[in-house]
């Protein structure tokens, strides 16, 4: 049996810094898939910030809880299946990961590319491009991990 598991890329430290230097206290996680993520943005709150973790693949709650509970850190996170609109106020933040999309955004149109990845590539494209052209917002795309694009609103 072969097992194909996904990872998250080490940019945990860089999270939690930014979180501290934003002075985060509320935030929300969509996407948990192993927690790790999540688990570095609790690490960086006050005692009493919350995270609303939202993640629509019950597979990758599963994989990420066991983490979260190691962690002892149930009692700052809320775990919840839900969809909702996101709502920022004027100079909030929103981080974008895996902007870069494993490099593929930058390889030739013919590059050999896991199928997934080629799948995923044109979605990718069109949200950057739709952050690029938003006047709403002030962006920055940055080469860590897999690309994080922190979006500030401006208006």
């Amino acid at each position: 049996m072969s097992t194909n598991l996904m990872t998250t890329s080490p940019d945990g430290q860089f999270l939690n810094l930014l979180l501290k230097l934003i002075n985060a206290k509320n935030t929300m996680e969509i996407g948990v898939y192993t927690g790790y993520s999540l688990l570095s943005t609790a690490l960086a709150l006050p005692e009493d910030g919350k995270i609303l973790a939202l993640d629509i693949n019950r597979e990758n709650y599963e994989i990420g809880l066991p983490i979260i509970e190691k962690a002892v850190l149930l009692t700052r996170l809320t775990l919840e299946k839900i969809k909702t609109t996101i709502l920022i106020t004027t100079r909030g933040v929103i981080g974008y990961d895996n902007t870069l999309w494993n490099g593929s955004l930058v390889a030739p149109a013919d590059a050999p590319l896991r199928k997934y990845v080629r799948y995923y590539r044109d979605f990718v494209l069109e949200l950057n491009k739709a952050l690029a052209a938003d006047p709403r917002v002030e962006i920055c795309q940055l080469p860590v991990g897999d690309g994080i694009t922190l979006c500030r609103r401006i208006s």
